[in-house]
């Protein structure tokens, strides 16, 4: 506990969130392992300009959801525009 998450998720992590359209890069990634069965990230996102914020919204949203499929340990997921 404590640790980041292994680097193999968060590269996996990673390609999913830079696969939605709305986003152009992860700049940075913070991640913990809080417990066995539990990782935090934090995701600051670049996404494109001149998207409207329900758009980034919804975005994030389905993020999270294809995050969670893949990977169910990441319960607390963080995605900020940067």
């Amino acid at each position: 506990m404590g640790e980041t998450a292994s680097h193999q998720s968060l590269k996996e992590v990673v390609a999913i969130v830079e696969a939605n359209e709305a986003v152009i890069k992860v700049n940075r990634h913070l991640s913990m392992v809080l417990s066995p069965d539990e990782v935090l990230v934090v995701l600051k996102t670049k996404f494109e300009q001149q998207v409207p914020s329900e758009r980034i919204v919804a975005a994030s949203d389905a993020i999270k959801r294809k995050i969670q499929d893949a990977h169910p340990h990441f319960r607390q997921i963080f995605i900020e525009p940067d």
